[in-house]
This record gives C-alpha cells, structure tokens and sequence, in this order.
C-alpha cells in the first residue's frame, strides 16, 4: 500500500473537469485507489464521490493505492496533479 498527499492548485478546486480526468485515469490500473479528505474516504473510481468531498483550491487530498501496479499508478497521479497541476481545466 502507498499512501501520497496532493494539493489542488487549479482556482476552482476539485470540480467536474478534473474530478473525470481524475477517473479516466484510474480506469487504466488495477489497483484500488482510495482519496481521503477531512477523515472522510472515498472510492477514487467515483467522479460523484470525489466531488461530494467539495474540495477547493490549496486543499490537500490524500491518495491510498493498494494493488500490483501501485507505482504506475502513483506515476499517473504524479504526471496528472503534479506536471499539468490541474491548471489548464
């Protein structure tokens, strides 16, 4: 299991947008991904449920991967968040 924390950095936080590409990008790895906000956790596969986290910008979220190809999966996460940052949508 991995545990790592992101911080929204696009203005409008966690909304549709991100929240799908979030999920598309999910779809692609066999492991379960989990994102844990303000101790409420929730399945990462689910644009509805990350969006009822209502998180806003500059707030942390924390990814909780467990499965055989955690690393890619932490990869992906890392290009997705952390490269493009969200900014663009």
């Amino acid at each position: 299991m991995i545990d790592k924390s992101y911080s929204l950095k696009n203005s409008l936080g966690m909304h549709v947008r991100p929240a799908g590409m979030l999920v598309e990008l999910l779809s692609r790895y066999k492991s379960e991904v989990k994102i844990v906000y303000k101790s409420e956790e929730v399945d990462a596969r689910s644009v509805l449920a990350i969006l009822q986290l209502g998180a806003g910008r500059g707030e942390e979220l924390l990814f909780v991967i467990s499965g055989e190809d955690e690393q890619d999966v932490i990869s992906g996460l890392d290009d997705l968040i952390l490269k493009r940052t969200f900014d663009e949508i």
